[in-house]
This record gives C-alpha cells, sequence and structure tokens, in this order.
C-alpha cells in the first residue's frame, strides 16, 4: 500500500479512538456529548484568544490552501472547517492539542473527505466518529 500524504503529513490506517485511551479529565467531556458539551467546548475555543489558539486557528486556515479547498482561505472559513470537525477530533486536539501530529492527520482526513461540502460552505452535520 502506498503512502498518502495530506498537506506534507503522512496519512495511514488508524485504530479506532476509545475513550478510554483519552486523559481521565477528558473521558467526562466525550461521555457528555449527549449534553452538548462538545458544542461548548467549539464555542469556547473558537472565541479563545489566547496566542497558542490563535496560531492554531491560522493553521486551519492553512490546511484549506494547503489542500485545495480555496486559494486563500478566510478565518471564517476556519471557523466552518472546525465547527465541522467531528467531535472525537475535538476531544482529541483538546487532549493533544490541534498541532498535534495525530490530530493533523485527522483534521487532513477530514478535509479531503468532504472536500466540496467544504469549498461550497455548506453545513455538515457533525459526526461524533471517523
Amino acid at each position: 500500500m502506498q503512502a498518502q500524504f495530506c498537506a506534507g503529513i503522512e496519512i495511514g490506517p488508524h485504530a479506532p479512538i476509545l475513550s478510554s485511551s483519552l486523559p481521565a479529565a477528558f473521558q467526562f467531556e466525550f461521555m457528555s456529548y449527549k449534553h452538548n458539551n462538545l458544542m461548548a467546548m467549539r464555542h469556547n475555543y473558537w472565541n479563545d484568544l489566547n496566542p497558542k489558539v490563535i496560531k492554531e486557528k491560522l493553521h486551519f486556515q492553512q490546511m484549506l490552501v494547503d489542500n485545495g479547498i480555496f486559494e486563500t482561505a478566510t478565518a471564517e472559513d476556519a471557523k466552518h472547517l472546525f465547527f465541522s470537525l467531528p467531535s472525537i477530533i475535538i476531544v482529541k486536539g483538546y487532549a493533544h492539542g490541534f498541532m498535534h501530529a495525530s490530530v493533523q492527520t485527522l483534521i487532513c482526513q477530514h478535509i479531503q473527505a468532504n472536500k466540496q461540502l467544504l469549498q461550497q460552505k455548506t453545513e455538515m452535520k457533525i459526526k461524533f466518529n471517523l
């Protein structure tokens, strides 16, 4: 099987991510998805003005450009991407950081799988799993 790359990151098959593999502090958030805690996490993250978070948001824009979604991506485009990410990516991003290689790979896979929807800025139903 030939290696596939997404924005310079090698994408390979991944084992399923189980809630038990997450740090204890995040297992509660993982299990409380039904109560919209993850949507609150998304909003809190997006409104955060921490320099690290701002850098991550700029990286989301660059990922959209690198993957051929847009020639130039706006902050609104990055927000659309972020809010379309499956919940497991949000949880892993909070646990490891959105710049972590494993999280970046998952984001690239999501971008590639939803390229047309992202280009059309179509609202997507948030998935729990990949």
